[in-house]
């Protein structure tokens, strides 16, 4: 535990970095451009590398050491910031230049994310997972919190340069935290004469197998599509009634829910049936997000993210230790890019279908008018920014539908009593497993 928790802080310092420069980026592409659609393009440009680099990043991850891929990922990552930093300096900055830094970051995090995730079954006992999981959303509560405040102070003390400076130092300390430990590495791995297509199409294979992770991975697809039209259409949404300040409280109050959700999880370690966990705190978040579409009101869009957040760490957290207890340590690296990769396909189609769904279609619907004036806009009120508030309504609703309709699939309410665990139950992480293709295990494994 002692080496996890610190790698743990360090991830936690980088992220909070990151964040800080994500926030004050997006605030400066939809002030500079005004466009929906133009900050979409900054999502899609971080989303897109994970979808096309997390396959072969995962195996890596399996084959590589998984420390040195995560300090490689976190060196770049700084790089990138420093070069930014110098652009920012000549006062030379262009809507471009945040693609590009975006989708750099985006590919070296597609290294970085499943290294670290299937690093952990190998830091931790299984009897801590869901706890640890606890952890790792606490390590993204924080920076919620934190990032928006920060980056709206150092925005108006400093400008874009303080911002900057911040992300760099802290991928210095990440780097720091990382040098200061080992990750054991599984001792069995995949022959190294495995061919190349097997190898990145074993975590398919692997899900494919097992229906219940594979109903899962489905939902999240589907929740990850709804989420990344939400998540282009947030800060327009706010920012139509309210001040960059308000978003920034917003985003806080938001930060604090996933905070106080990833401190009960840490404390509590959830339902010993895990999926019920999983898909049940979806289904409340799908509600709070469509309450937050309901009326130009800060104090409830702060509710409403706070409840919402306040299930993040449930769904993430309870489906990262499943898959963590579920999967073999030597292919999880392979298993969490393949769920990496799946999941963020979807989130481009969101952002894609964002700004025209708002600009071009919902917005119109809902001015002085529209088509819906009279009819969702007497409960959801009229004029700029109730077109996008009609979308989060359907989006949050379709989300909870989602979570409901996969509960009916007896394979997945079933998986945490159907597939047997592929730790030990001593008190030190199982490392050390027998040898064989991780693409050859056969079906009657599965019981």
């Amino acid at each position: 535990m002692r080496r996890y928790l610190i790698l743990w802080a360090g991830q936690l310092v980088s992220l909070t970095g990151s964040q800080v420069t994500g926030f004050a980026l997006g605030v400066w592409v939809f002030q500079e451009t005004g466009s929906a659609t133009q900050l979409s393009i900054v999502y899609l440009a971080t989303m897109l590398p994970n979808v096309l680099i997390s396959v072969p990043a995962g195996a890596l991850a399996d084959r590589w050491n998984r420390r040195s891929v995560m300090l490689v990922s976190d060196a770049g990552a700084a790089l990138s910031t420093l070069v930014v930093l110098l652009v920012v300096s000549t006062g030379d900055l262009q809507v471009w230049h945040v693609y590009v830094l975006t989708a750099l970051s985006a590919a070296l995090g597609a290294f970085q994310t499943p290294a670290y995730l299937s690093a952990v079954s190998t830091l931790v006992p299984k009897d801590m997972l869901n706890r640890v999981s606890g952890l790792t959303q606490l390590g993204r509560a924080g920076p919620a919190i934190v990032a928006p405040l920060v980056a709206g102070f150092a925005l108006v003390s400093a400008g874009l340069q303080g911002v900057l400076l911040i992300d760099l130092a802290s991928f210095l300390v990440a780097l720091a935290t990382l040098l200061a430990i080992k990750i054991p590495m599984p001792r069995a791995k995949t022959d190294e004469h495995t061919s190349t297509v097997r190898e990145l199409t074993a975590g398919f294979t692997y899900i494919a197998r097992r229906s219940g992770l594979m109903g899962l991975l489905i939902f999240f697809t589907v929740f990850n599509l709804l989420v990344g039209v939400i998540q282009v259409l947030f800060t327009p949404l706010v920012l139509s009634f309210a001040s960059v300040g308000t978003l920034g409280l917003v985003l806080s109050i938001a930060g604090v829910g996933m905070l106080v959700g990833s401190i009960v999880l840490s404390v509590w370690g959830g339902p010993q049936r895990r999926v019920f966990g999983i898909l049940g705190s979806a289904a409340v978040a799908g509600l709070a997000l469509a309450g937050f579409g309901l009326r130009p009101l800060v104090p409830l869009m702060a509710a409403a993210g706070f409840v919402a957040f306040f299930a993040r760490p449930f769904f993430d957290g309870l489906y990262q230790a499943l898959t963590q207890a579920k999967v073999a340590p030597e292919v999880q690296g392979r298993v969490f890019a393949l769920q990496q990769a799946v999941m963020y396909a979807a989130l481009p189609v969101g952002y894609l279908l964002a700004g025209p769904l708002a600009d071009g279609f919902f917005e119109p619907l809902l001015v002085e008018g529209g088509a819906l004036a009279n009819s969702a806009g007497v409960v959801i009120d009229v004029g700029a920014g109730r077109g996008i508030g009609l979308i989060f309504i359907l989006a949050g609703l379709g989300i909870t539908l989602a979570a409901l309709v996969t509960l009916l699939n007896p394979r997945v309410r079933q998986v945490d009593l159907e597939l047997p665990d592929a730790l030990s139950d001593s008190s030190e992480p199982s490392v050390s497993r027998p040898s064989r293709e991780v693409t050859d295990i056969p079906v009657a494994d599965l019981t």
